[in-house]
């Protein structure tokens, strides 16, 4: 049995429109416009497919409302995902992040899963040709590029040869397949400790001398990401070791920046982990207190926020705030362009006393 409902809307109420538009089963959308308001006509099956929104069509409705454009469903999933976040930051609120991953990543399976499962293969076939030949174009590209480009500057030895290994992974895929190509390269060649690679950071706030936060950081990573790991410069206990090292490199996780000491320093080394501590100790610690994951940390007296991009070599670690990357990396590579013509410059012969002007400031001073 059908039901008739006839719905008077007043400009402005998103709830009633999504609560038309959106109904499950719309045979007929007769529209007239009186004034300044909206009357609608909808013929449904159940009284129940007229319910309340989801934030997601409810972005849909006002983009549509906006630009006159149907966007994809995902579309309005993006936009409600990105306003929880930030309202979360900004309240301070904790996500369960864990929960949230576990359930995002099953539902990814699941799509990608069904998307196959009814993927006409046959309407693909006139596609091969060209697809094989992209591919293939891509893949020769980048290998030019990551060796005449990445593996010339970073400067042409064996950690060159891991960070283009690297950069292909980039290239051909995301940061992902970029980890696994220079742990490929590594656990076949060595450790490359002066490799070094621009990663996302995934930062955990926990108690000194208690470890139990920094398991939880291990399972909210993504793969590719930096854990940043804020021990309140705590040195008295290992909090890492080569434990938790193999479940990062389970988990797929770039590196860990430690704010407090480790242990089984040899065992991580042998694992190929990038892991940068402020000292060493041995002695245990306990799991009695949760910690804070995703939350602005301190690390080595440098406020580190999450999202922000890390860059570590045997030096040291650097992080850049997401809002001066374009900037700083800029800077940086002004710099480095500098710095190759100075080599160049003693190469030919000529010494840093002529190239710095250092020369020129001796004589002034001795005169």
């Amino acid at each position: 049995m059908y039901l008739y409902r006839r719905v008077e809307i007043r400009a402005g109420d998103i709830r009633t429109v999504r609560a038309v538009l959106m109904a499950h089963e719309i045979h007929q959308f007769p529209v007239n416009r009186p004034g300044n308001n909206i009357r609608i006509i909808v013929l449904a099956e159940h009284k129940s497919d007229i319910g309340y929104p989801a934030l997601d069509e409810t972005v849909n409705f006002i983009l549509l409302s906006l630009t006159g454009l149907n966007f994809p469903y995902y579309v309005g999933l993006l936009f409600g995902g990105a306003l929880v976040r930030n309202i979360a930051d900004m309240t301070h609120k904790e996500l369960r992040m864990y929960e949230l991953d576990t359930i995002s990543n099953t539902s990814l399976n699941l799509f990608l899963s069904m998307a196959l499962m009814s993927l006409n293969i046959s309407k693909l076939i006139d596609l091969a040709l060209p697809m094989i030949v992209i591919l293939i174009a891509q893949a020769v590209v980048m290998m030019l590029w990551a060796y005449f480009i990445t593996f010339n500057i970073t400067g042409r030895d064996y950690d060159a040869a891991v960070m283009a290994a690297g950069h292909c992974g980039v290239g051909l895929s995301q940061t992902p397949n970029a980890v696994a190509n220079m742990s490929a390269v590594i656990e076949k060649n060595g450790p490359a400790p002066t490799a070094w690679f621009v990663l996302p950071v995934v930062t955990v706030q926990c108690f000194p001398g208690d470890n139990l936060a920094l398991h939880q950081g291990i399972y909210a990573a993504k793969p590719g990401d930096v854990l940043i790991l804020d021990c309140h410069s705590y040195t008295e206990a290992g909090h890492f070791g080569d434990i938790m090292a193999l479940a990062c490199k389970m988990q797929g996780i770039a590196g860990v920046v430690i704010d407090g000491s480790c242990r089984d320093a040899e065992d991580i080394r042998e694992l190929g982990l990038p892991v940068f501590v402020r000292g060493f100790n041995p002695s245990g610690t306990v799991k009695a207190s949760l910690g804070k994951v995703n939350v602005p940390v301190n690390c080595g007296g440098i406020r580190v926020n999450p999202g922000d991009m890390v860059i570590g070599d045997c030096d040291g670690v650097v992080v850049v705030p997401r809002e001066y990357e374009d900037e700083v990396f800029a800077k940086a590579k002004a710099k480095f362009e500098k710095e190759t013509h100075i080599v160049e410059a003693l190469k030919q012969g000529k010494t840093t006393l002529e190239i710095y002007g250092f020369d020129r400031l001796i004589e002034k001073l001795m005169a």
